[in-house]
Parts: structure tokens; sequence; C-alpha cells
């Protein structure tokens, strides 16, 4: 027990190393930006529009505020956003708690000009409950399958995989959801015992299952894909249970009160719901239409990018680097198939592994038809974004892991265990390496890099400069915010006269963004030439 308790906490150590590393190297992009204005109290309507604003005034939001409370973090965040609160009210406890620990300067009624947030501190928060989801994935992953070696294995992928490292190194809620969805999983392994085995399933852990599918919701509103995705899982089992000659299921009863539970948990937000599609914050998953082979595309990449992901950054490396890297992800990926294809195979024959199997090949299989089903019935194209993955990420490891803990069992001899482990440890490193590129932020893309564009600023701007705009909603105010930042956190970048911004607003019965042109028009005038 010692030595798995040991070897756990190596799976925590190597985690929480390469979430924290060079952890605010860059600086804070549009999402991120949400995330500390609303976590801190604060409102992007404080910041002018239509009209020229400095570096101080555009980042005065993200100032701590030593009166402000849950109340503010709460109205701002319902009034402004389209995200649950839970997340970010944790978040403003963190920063607070950060604050007066490290900053007490900033916690006082004394705040001093231009005392901005630490990015680190908010972007720890994620970090530290990105490296909790590896002890919780090990233990899901043993309460399904009973097998310690295929626990450790899911927990050190877990701990290396790309993906999971470029969720917690982001001021995002994203790592507690993925917490919250373990805990879910957790449920849904025992429900769906039960329902093998004919047993009832116990009230306390339908009033727990309730409890947790709540949280997620007030977490992340696509958690609700996730509750689809166990909810089809749970019917696939009872369908199994039914055509074996065994009608009679009396888990169904409290397995029902979950659900019910869960439904009426999930109402407050329905109203909210129906809001999100008429939103500016959401109208790009809307724009354009999708294509029939660039979503399959796309959700077939992030899936493996969960393994391996190679340095991609165009702006940054040679082409030729590029194209390489991307050959050898490739070959990777043609091995790893024919590995994971094999060893499937070999784990459905016992009981414990192909019951892991079932349950999580069907969570995985049920949210990329969900996704895929949204992308192309209702033309919001969730594949876009990498981290929207998340939905199945806990199910999609836990999954490889059993599969590939095939490996762990052939042979006895040492000479065995050791050629077994080969497979393993080129995973594993496919992992790190895959990692060490997110460190580098040379994989995982954001749509702009504020850093690249405040150097090109600087080193090719001879004239006082005017950066501007459109303004929609509070998504363009923090692409602003990210390019002030990088102009304010390094000095090397400063000049006689600081850059001056403009957010030149647009409105809905004017798409041809006239109010907005004109807007620019009077802001030049009344510069110096």
């Amino acid at each position: 027990m010692l030595l798995h308790l040991l070897l756990l906490l190596l799976w925590c150590v190597l985690g929480l190393s390469l979430r924290l590393v060079d952890l605010a190297s860059q600086p804070p992009w549009t999402d991120e930006c949400a995330t500390l204005v609303f976590s801190l109290g604060n409102s992007f309507r404080t910041v002018p529009l239509d009209r020229l604003i400095g570096i101080d005034t555009l980042l005065h939001p993200l100032q701590p505020r030593p009166e402000a409370g849950v109340t503010d973090v709460f109205e701002h965040l319902m009034g402004e956003s389209t995200h649950p609160p839970l997340y970010f009210i944790l978040a403003h406890g963190w920063m607070n708690a950060w604050m007066k620990l490290f900053s007490p300067e900033l916690s006082s009624n004394s705040t001093p000009e231009n005392g901005l947030v630490s990015l680190w501190a908010a972007r720890s928060l994620p970090a530290l409950l990105g490296t909790a989801s590896i002890p919780a994935i090990f233990g899901c992953c043993y309460l399904t399958t009973r097998d310690r070696p295929i626990a450790h294995l899911a927990a050190a992928l877990a701990a290396v995989s790309p993906f999971a490292v470029y969720l917690a190194r982001e001021a995002r809620h994203y790592t507690l959801v993925l917490l919250l969805i373990i805990a879910s999983f957790c449920c849904l392994v025992e429900a769906a015992r039960r329902i093998r085995d004919g047993k009832s399933f116990p009230l306390w852990l339908s009033l727990a299952w309730i409890a947790t599918n709540t949280l997620g919701i007030a977490v992340h509103y696509f958690f609700a894909l996730t509750l689809c995705s166990e909810l089809l899982v749970l019917v696939g089992f009872s369908i199994l249970r039914w055509r074996s000659g065994f009608p009679h299921q009396p888990a169904w009863k409290n397995i029902g009160l979950a659900v019910l539970g869960t439904s009426v948990g999930s109402l407050v937000w329905f109203p909210i719901w129906q809001d999100i599609r008429q939103s500016n914050l959401t109208g790009w998953v809307y724009d354009g239409s999708p294509g029939i082979i660039e979503p399959i595309g796309r959700s077939i990449a992030w899936l493996s990018s969960t393994l391996i992901l190679l340095p991609s950054d165009t702006f940054v490396l040679p082409l030729a680097i590029v194209v390489i890297s991307g050959l050898a992800a490739i070959g990777f990926l043609i091995w790893f198939i024919r590995q994971f294809d094999r060893e499937l195979k070999i784990q459905t024959r016992e009981p414990n592994t192909r019951f892991a199997i079932l349950a999580f090949g069907g969570i995985v299989a049920a949210s990329l038809f969900l996704m895929l089903g949204f992308t192309y019935g209702l033309g919001s194209d969730l594949t876009l974004a990498p981290r929207f993955s998340f939905i199945y990420f806990p199910a999609w490891i836990i999954l490889v892991a059993t599969c590939l803990g095939a490996w762990l069992r052939k042979g006895s001899a040492p000479i065995d265990l050791l050629k077994q482990n080969v497979p393993v440890a080129i995973v594993g490193l496919a992992g790190i390496l895959g990692s060490l590129t997110v460190i580098s932020n040379l994989g995982y893309l954001q749509n702009h890099r504020s850093d690249l564009m405040a150097d090109l600023i600087s080193r090719t701007s001879q004239a006082p400069v005017l950066i501007a705009t459109t303004h929609k909603h509070h998504g363009d105010t923090g692409r602003m915010m990210g390019l002030a930042w990088e102009f304010h956190h390094h000095p090397k970048l400063a000049w006689t006269q600081p850059p001056q911004f403009l957010l030149a607003h647009k409105t809905e019965d004017s798409p041809d963004g006239t109010p907005a042109a004109i807007s620019l028009q009077q802001a030049v005038a009344e510069l110096p030439r």
C-alpha cells in the first residue's frame, strides 16, 4: 500500500510541476481577462467606449477592490457574461486570500495606483485543481477496474496529458468542472454496476449524485452534455441486461430519483440558457457553416492531442519544423491506434476491464455524438475550441489506460515485463513532449497572441500609437487588455508616448459598422500630427 501511495504521489508531483512551471510567462488572453475581472467583483462597463483611453484606464478593472464581495461577483457576472457563478466565487475567495498573504497592500483600503491582480495567483488555482484530478482519476479508474496498475497508468496519463496541462495553466473554470465530472463518473460506475448485477442503487449515493451534478452545472453549462452521455450509457446497460433475460431492474428506482433531482437542480438555469443563443458572447460558435469534414477532423485532432501535441506555431517556428512535428504526430497515432485496437480485444475478455470499456467507451462515443449533433443539427460548432473536450476527457483517459493496461500483464519474467513497458514509456514520453509544447506556448494556440502583437507594434511603430477595435461585448475589451497588460509589465516595450486605445462600439442595428467608423475618425482627428 505504501508503494502505491508513493507512486501516486510521484504522478501528482510530476503533474503539478508541469502545471506550475513558468505559469505567468504569457499575458492573459480574452477569456482569462473575463475571469480576472469578474472574480475581483469588477465590471467591464467601467471601461469607456468611443473615446481615447490609456493603459491605466483600460487595465483599471484588473485592480483589486477591497470592498468588493461575493454579491459584486454574482451581479456583474450574471449581468455581463454567460457563465454560471460557482468558479468565479471560489476564485474571488482564493485571490482575496492570496492578496492578504502575499500582497497585503492590495487588500487594504490604500490600494496603490496601478496595483494589478496577480496573474500567477489566478492561474495557480486551476493548476492545483488540475493536479487534484490526478488522484481523482486514479480513484475512479480503480473503482471501475479493481486494478491498481491500470489506475496508476490512468493517473500517469492524466499527469502528463497535454490537454490536461493546457486546461490547468489558464485562469478558467475547466479543472474544477473536471473534478466534478470525475465524481459524477464514480456515481455512474456504481449505478451501471448495480444495473448489470440486478441490485438496488443506494439512496445516499443518489443524493450525492444529485449534489455533484447540480454543482457541475453551476460551474459550466456544458456539464449537461456529460449528464446526457451518462444517461445514454445507463440506458445501454439496461438494454443489455434486458436482452439477457432480466427485465426486473431495481436499481432504476433511485437512479430515476437522481435523474429527477438533477433535472430540478438544472431548471434554475433554464431562463439563462434561453438567452445564451442570442448573446454576442456565444455568436462565434454559429459563425459560418461548419462544413462536412472539418468538425470530424477537429474532433479527431482534439482527441489525439490528449496524448500527443508537438509544436505547430507557424508564427514562431520554421515551416519545416512544423511539418516534421506533424508527420511525427501522425506516425505516433498510427502506431497507437494499432496498439489500442489489439489491446482492446484482449481487455474485453476480462469482466472488470470489459465493464470499464463499455462504461467509458460509451461516454466518449455518446459525447462525440452529442457534440457533432449540435454542430451539424443546430449549427452550433462545438468542435471549434479544444477546451470543450473536457466533457469526456476523464472517460477517455480511463478508457485508454484500461485498454493499454494489458501491456502490464503480458509475461511474468522481468525481461518480458521490461519489453511490454516500452510502449507504456512511449505513450508517457509523448505526453511529456506535448506538455512541454503547451508550456512553451507552441500548441493549442489561441486566436490572438498579445505578446507577439505588442512586440511587433513596439518594433515597427515610430509615430505615436493608437490601437483601435470594434466593440460588441467584453471579449473585445479583453483582447485590448491583453495588449495593455503586455505594455504595462514589460518596460522594454515602453516609449516616450505610451499607446492609446479606442473601443469603437458597434451596435446591432448598424451591421455596417458606421458608428464605429465615425468614432475612429473623431478619435484620430483629436491626435496631433
